[in-house]
């Protein structure tokens, strides 16, 4: 039989959900703020997954009369925004100078607040399709001028 590469558990990246659980209470040198860290971390990560068809649904539905909406650009830089921040402050709650209630707990909570909060407005309000019109006008503008360089310089 081949010999194993190397002892598992020596970072808290390898161990299971059950073993960060019952990892305070073992005698293994990795240090706890880690551990902790890690743990808070994976959950939020997880229950973020059940959340996200709350944020999806509102962010699909385009607008009545409207040429373009705008939902997957939004959610995306939610998605994005959100992991970075959950990355950057699992890394400080791992240094020990925050705590996972603040630092991975508050995001999650602001995260599932805001989704819910969402969903439930686009599901009994009526949309105004005035809405949005300004912005529409910015990108019809923007298109307008970025094609033209392009037709001037496929002109030249």
């Amino acid at each position: 039989e081949p010999e194993p590469f190397r002892p598992r558990g020596s970072n808290e990246r390898e161990l299971t959900v059950p073993e960060l659980f019952v990892y305070p209470h073992t005698n293994e040198p990795i240090a706890f703020s880690g551990v902790h860290a890690e743990l808070h971390g994976r959950l939020v990560r997880s229950l973020s997954v059940l959340v996200l068809p709350f944020l999806a649904l509102p962010l699909s539905l385009g607008r009545r009369r409207a040429q373009r909406s705008y939902g997957f650009i939004i959610g995306i830089t939610i998605l994005i925004g959100y992991n970075q921040l959950i990355k950057t402050t699992e890394g400080i709650v791992d240094d020990g100078k925050m705590s996972a209630l603040l630092g991975l707990w508050l995001p999650y909570a602001v995260f599932t607040i805001g989704s819910f909060a969402l969903f439930f407005r686009s599901a009994w309000k009526v949309p105004d399709p005035t809405h949005g019109r300004h912005f529409d006008r910015i990108v019809e503008a923007l298109d307008h001028v970025f094609r033209g360089r392009g037709k001037a310089k496929a002109g030249s």
